[in-house]
Order: C-alpha cells, then structure tokens, then sequence
C-alpha cells in the first residue's frame, strides 16, 4: 500500500493507504484505510512485542544465532590464507627464477597475475579480520533491543526506526490486519474490533497524531 492524502471542502486534510495495484490497474476491490488508526495499530504491536520478556530473548537468541553463521565464515578465511601462501610461494619460485636468468614474457605475464591475485586475497582476509574484531554479544543485542522499551513513541523518528527494525510487512484485509516482525513465528493477527476500538482512540484523542503520509504523490509506508 502507498501512503496518500487528500483533503475536503472545508480544507481539511485526510491522511491514508490505498493499494498500489488498485490505483495502477484497478485489480483490487480494498477500500483505502485511514493512517490514523492503522499506525498506532502498527506501532502499539511493536511495544507489545517489545514488553514481553520471552519474546525479546527469542530476537535476541535468533540474531546471535545469525551472528554465529557468520563467525563461522572463519573456514572461509583460513581457505583464503592457504591460497596466499601458495601464492607467495609462487611468487618466491619466480624471483628465483629470474635470479638464474630465466626472464620472458610468460614469466612477466605469470608474475602479473600472481600479484594480482595476492592483492585480492590479502583485502579479502582483510575484510574478514574487520568482521571478527566487530565482536558482537547477546547483552549487546539485548541493550539495543531494550533501549525501545522506554523510549518515546510518539516521535515520528523513532516510529520510523521501530518499523524499520522490527516490521517485515502489514497485510491489510477487510476484517482483519496481519502483521509480520522479522524473526521467526512473529505474526500478529489484529481482528476488526480492535480496528474500530484504535479507530475511536484516535478519534477521542485531542492532540494532533504524528503521521507517516503527508500530501505527496506517493510515498510507500509499509
């Protein structure tokens, strides 16, 4: 869905998502839905999420599981140093060579590509070296993922950045809203009667809601 608004006579400005196809190729019969309660629907299930122990150290366990497939890319590197010292030793075996005399275009074309390939090799162990000395933890994890408890919801910034780390996708159905956080088996099922009870909390509130659409042509949310 992309996020759009429009305004009434009265210039009265109207914040809400329409699907995309529906505006393209008028293959979708799903009315638009208004930004003020799919939002705080959105972001009210992130701090649910975030409120339950057992689900923060499920996100935690899943990412320092991810983090581990990484560290063990250490194959990879000793795979990487094996082929520089048979480079090296390449390498050595030519200076020898033309230490006896023994200089030609296939022995400058030869060394060429050995130092080419030993140039590579060495940024990439590099890379790996950089990889392991960003040594990560589970407290780390857990203080990042943590630090949202608190934090101030009603920032536009930070609603953004909440969405950004913790949503995968927002299905929205006529009777029902899916939500889907990234890390396994994280699907909320939000029903009809909690859209409307979000509808008139929203409308009941007196301050002016931050929100994600503003009047441009198109801008994609979720």
């Amino acid at each position: 869905m992309v996020g759009e608004c429009g305004r009434s006579r009265n210039g009265t400005t109207y914040n809400y998502y329409s699907c995309a196809t529906r505006r393209r190729e008028h293959a979708c019969d799903k009315k638009s839905v208004r930004q003020d309660w799919i939002e705080p629907l959105v972001i009210n299930s992130i701090r649910d999420l975030l409120s339950d122990d057992k689900n923060v150290e499920d996100i935690v366990e899943g990412i320092w599981q991810y983090y581990l497939t990484q560290r063990e890319s250490q194959d990879q590197v000793k795979s990487l140093k094996k082929q520089l010292a048979d480079v090296d030793r390449a390498i050595n075996n030519i200076i020898k060579a033309i230490e006896a005399g023994i200089f030609n275009d296939a022995t400058k074309t030869r060394m060429e590509e050995l130092d080419a390939q030993r140039t590579a090799l060495v940024a990439a162990i590099a890379d790996f070296d950089l990889q392991r000395d960003m040594l990560l933890s589970k407290d780390k994890i857990r203080c990042f993922i943590e630090q949202f408890r608190d934090a101030d919801l009603s920032r536009i910034e930070l609603q953004k950045r909440l969405i950004d780390t913790f949503i995968n996708s927002v299905y929205v159905y006529d009777d029902l809203i899916k939500i889907n956080f990234n890390f396994q088996d994280g699907t909320k099922t939000v029903t009809l009667s909690e859209v409307d009870k979000a509808n008139a909390d929203a409308e009941a509130d007196e301050k002016p809601s931050s929100v994600f659409v503003r009047c441009l042509p198109e801008s994609t949310i979720f």
